[in-house]
């Protein structure tokens, strides 16, 4: 069974230098899972969602700002805020994407976190149809991002930020080859797989009386 994208996305960034960040963000019915991806300039604490601690799968620090991914399955449907905390003032990016389709044990895989300017990685998927999202950053005000192999979603290179973030497709398991590139500057990312249902193998016998 193949991942599905929700119809909703959420991009948003907050350049006021706060320790506390709510964005609105509605889960789509049947959504099973809900993944964000956050870029901020210190040490984050945690992220909500409904009022639920969402779970930490991959985080890039190899610089002074931090690009980390976080989980939740099975959130609250509808309408209802994500809170990012951190444990100094900061200024802030997230996307927020929907899907359903995935493994619900084991919602996601391939944590990567390449080092200073792993602009590109490899990421090893186990199922077909499987999605991949990604963290971006660089260190240079006006540099901007081009995603080669997805669709990007958020690129706040006019900003002090310059946070981006975006999604591709893994139609067949295996490795996967994910490319960004910057104009300018130093960057930090990291990226990781929604892992899909793994389809199970039935056996059908056929009974003939006697």
């Amino acid at each position: 069974m193949a991942v599905s994208l929700g119809a909703t996305i959420t991009t948003a960034i907050d350049l006021n230098s706060r320790t506390s960040w709510t964005v609105a963000h509605t889960v789509d019915s049947g959504t099973t899972l809900l993944v964000v991806a956050s870029q901020e300039g210190g040490a984050i604490s945690g992220i909500t969602y409904n009022g639920v601690a969402m779970t930490l799968f991959v985080t890039a620090a190899v610089q002074s700002n931090k690009r980390s991914i976080y989980y939740l399955k099975n959130p609250a449907i509808g309408a209802n805020n994500i809170i990012v905390t951190m444990n100094s003032t900061s200024d802030h990016g997230i996307t927020a994407w929907n899907f359903s389709g995935n493994d619900t044990t084991t919602p996601m895989e391939g944590a990567s976190a390449p080092g200073l300017d792993g602009d590109s990685t490899t990421i090893t998927t186990t199922v077909n149809g499987e999605y991949i999202v990604c963290c971006m950053a660089t260190n240079n005000t006006g540099s901007t991002w081009t995603y080669s192999t997805g669709t990007k979603r958020l690129d706040s290179a006019s900003t002090n930020l310059k946070f981006a973030s975006g999604e591709q497709v893994a139609t067949t398991a295996g490795s996967q080859t994910v490319t960004w590139s910057k104009s300018s500057g130093t960057s930090d990312n990291c990226f990781a797989a929604v892992k899909a249902v793994t389809p199970v193998n039935s056996n059908f016998f056929t009974f003939m009386p006697n």
